[in-house]
């Protein structure tokens, strides 16, 4: 489901996958970040959506999702925020990195924003 803590994004034109994308290091005002996925079990091969809403739109700055296991990252994202506060990103999930586990979505906007969901992944055997 839906957890909500407060955080910033901001409307870009870009967005992309990438292993490079770090977290951002400077702090933007406060605002109400939430993150969730429709359900909270996936397997081998489902695309997962990725969706939240910001309710303070910063120019420039982007929503960072990380997606994790205890011991992996799996995928990593800078996504543009609509400008009624939304943002959305899909994940295949199919792959080595892939493994039956619970993955936590980390949604990061600015430095000091935060929150996360999580989901259960049963991989195919």
């Amino acid at each position: 489901e839906t957890d909500t803590s407060e955080t910033d994004t901001s409307e870009t034109d870009t967005s992309e996958t990438d292993s490079e994308i770090e977290i951002p290091t400077d702090d933007i005002p406060i605002t109400t970040l939430s993150v969730s996925t429709p359900t909270n079990v996936y397997f081998s091969g489902d695309d997962i959506v990725v969706s939240g809403t910001v309710s303070d739109i910063h120019e420039g700055i982007p929503v960072i999702l990380q997606t994790v296991t205890g011991s992996d990252r799996v995928d990593i994202a800078q996504i543009d925020v609509n400008s009624d506060g939304t943002f959305t990103h899909t994940i295949l999930a199919d792959g080595p990195l892939w493994v039956s586990d619970t993955y936590t979505v980390k949604a990061f906007y600015g430095a000091n924003n935060s929150v996360e969901t999580t989901f259960v992944f049963t991989a195919s055997s």
